[in-house]
């Protein structure tokens, strides 16, 4: 049940994405969908009701909607190939009950259980180009799973469009005020941005050499939510052809930024990274 309206605003993003994408490629390539974080397959929201009938319990109320697994088995025209990752076991038996109701897809489907950053790691060796493969990759994490060492394997492929859930509002927590920041906060902060510059650019120091271990010198931090979103979406621009400018920050309940859906296109080719990003952006547009 975790989730709310923001879930059904990037499910929607993501599914008029992949709905144009296999219109316009599916005579040409080879297409694959990977889904990194598939969860189980749907989406469970409860809400209250003011009115309901048959005296039924409002605070009890559920409505539920397709997950990104459903939408992508959906999409028409299909994939060729589905790729599903997925830890849990609940989870991975309730997509085995899910895939049995597109019995004509059985053959296109995989699903693996393990790391997902272990898994993504292996595909920038396979020659896609080559193979005239061309795919939408989708990482929707809990939090701060994804390694960068992942994103910069799926833009190797120079095949895959990605579409990433980044946990802006998780990071910005990390960030705390005075700059004490942990080993293990700073090492998840290295290997989410593959860098270390973010300290840099989210605090300042009177200190002429600023670093966050030296903490007899004042520090402050710069950083908000715009500057988080800017300097993510400079990393994606220096690892992938293109990156769309426009990506949709989700709020939660409670009016507080938690992600940024970003779009990124391996593909170096001009005519292909124009076309993507051109989509991606008129589709990010609409959800404004």
């Amino acid at each position: 049940q975790f989730g709310g309206p923001w879930t059904l605003e990037k499910l929607d993003i993501l599914e008029s994405y992949l709905a144009a994408y296999t219109t316009a490629l599916h005579d040409k390539f080879e297409l694959y969908y990977i889904d990194a974080f598939a969860g189980s397959g749907s989406c469970r929201f409860k809400h209250k009701a003011p009115t309901l009938p048959f005296g039924m319990d409002s605070d009890a109320v559920q409505s539920f909607y397709d997950g990104s697994v459903r939408i992508a088995l959906k999409t028409n025209p299909p994939f060729n190939r589905y790729i599903f990752i997925e830890t849990n076991q609940e989870c991975r038996n309730q997509l085995e009950k899910t895939f049995t109701e597109f019995p004509q897809l059985s053959d296109r489907i995989a699903l693996f259980s393990g790391d997902a950053n272990k898994i993504l790691l292996n595909i920038s060796r396979i020659q896609w180009r080559k193979r005239r493969c061309r795919g939408v990759v989708f990482l929707d994490p809990y939090s701060m799973e994804v390694s960068w060492k992942t994103l910069e394997a799926i833009a190797a492929t120079q095949a895959m469009d990605l579409w990433f859930l980044f946990p802006i509002g998780a990071v910005n927590r990390l960030l705390e005020r005075s700059g004490n920041i942990s080993d293990s906060w700073k090492n998840k902060l290295n290997d989410v941005f593959g860098c270390r510059d973010w300290q840099k650019r989210f605090y300042t120091s009177d200190s002429p050499q600023m670093s966050l271990i030296e903490h007899h010198h004042k520090i402050t931090k710069t950083a908000n939510i715009d500057t988080i979103k800017d300097y993510i979406l400079e990393r994606l621009s220096s690892t992938f052809a293109g990156v769309a400018p426009n990506p949709k920050l989700l709020y939660n309940s409670k009016n507080s930024p938690i992600f940024l859906f970003c779009f990124a296109i391996g593909n170096p080719d001009p005519k292909a990274t124009g076309l993507a990003l051109k989509l991606a952006r008129y589709i990010l547009g609409k959800h404004g």
